[in-house]
This record gives C-alpha cells, structure tokens and sequence, in this order.
C-alpha cells in the first residue's frame, strides 16, 4: 500500500516513514496540507495520515478539501495529533477522519489500524494516468 503522510515535523514524517517501510508499505510525505493536495493531484494514495496543526493548511481544512474533491480520491485518512479533547476528535471525524491517533502513538497500532483498513478499502494507489 502507498501511504501518504502528512505532517510538518520531520521527526514525525521520519518515524511514520521507517516504521511503514518496515511494515512493507510504500510512502510518500507532504509538509502541509497544501504539498498534500498539489501530491495528489498526480498520484493515489491508499491511505493518508495527518497531522491536525499545520502550516498553510491544517489536517481539518485537508480534511475537508479532500472531502469536497472526489477527483483526488478517497482513501481512508487518519489523524495523528497531540490534542486529546473530544471537540477536535468530533470535528475530525464529521470532515471525514476514519481514526485518530494521539501523539505521542504506537506506531504498530498504526500499522495494524492500516492493515484493518487494507482489507476494507481497495487499492487504490499510483500516479494517475
């Protein structure tokens, strides 16, 4: 599967990156929600992660360009993010967030959420042709 990820720490980007490659995924990084739409525009993603505080664009305003944009697909997206209140959690998931995960996180909870998602949603990724 390709994941995008999506966050403006690197740290974060390099420790979702390493633990997807070791978990056999491919992965492509965006630094803000902006990267990520200008990503997808020429490419599928299987899966999307984000985090909720960003530059140019937040994850709740990718959230909800992506759900406005079929044209960029639709794969599942996951927030990573360091707040933990039920308001942000309720706005995430009414933009269209499948799952949230609280930083700091598991990263092999987050590979075995995606690999629940990867027998709920086809294959989708690639560039676009």
């Amino acid at each position: 599967m390709l994941i995008l990820t999506v966050d403006d720490s690197d740290i974060i980007l390099d420790i979702l990156e390493d633990a997807l490659l070791e978990a056999g995924h491919r992965t492509a990084r965006a630094g803000d929600g902006v990267e990520a739409i200008e990503w997808l525009g020429h490419h599928r993603a299987d899966v999307i992660t984000t985090d909720r505080n960003m530059p140019r664009m937040d994850g709740f305003s990718l959230l909800e360009t992506l759900a406005n944009r079929h044209d960029l697909g639709e794969p599942p997206i996951i927030v990573i993010s360091s707040l933990n209140d039920t308001a942000s959690l309720d706005q995430a998931m009414a933009a269209g967030a499948t799952d949230w995960f609280v930083k700091p996180f598991d990263p092999q909870k987050l590979i075995e959420r995606i690999a629940t998602l990867a027998t709920e949603v086809p294959i989708a990724s690639g560039p676009l042709s």
